[in-house]
């Protein structure tokens, strides 16, 4: 989330446990993009193409 500005997760139900999967989701939730990350121009092309149309 913090370098591609992702607003999905998924988790496997048989590999990770529901603590930990609660633990995950709320660090994910609580993350948020850096716009100076490495994939922030890809970000930018995306979000341009999304503005076009």
């Amino acid at each position: 989330a913090t370098s591609n500005n992702a607003q999905i997760i998924t988790m496997g139900a048989r590999v990770i446990g529901a603590e930990l999967a609660k633990d995950i989701a709320d660090k994910w939730l609580a993350s948020s993009f850096d716009p100076k990350g490495a994939s922030a121009s890809n970000v930018d092309a995306l979000n341009k193409l999304d503005a076009a149309g």
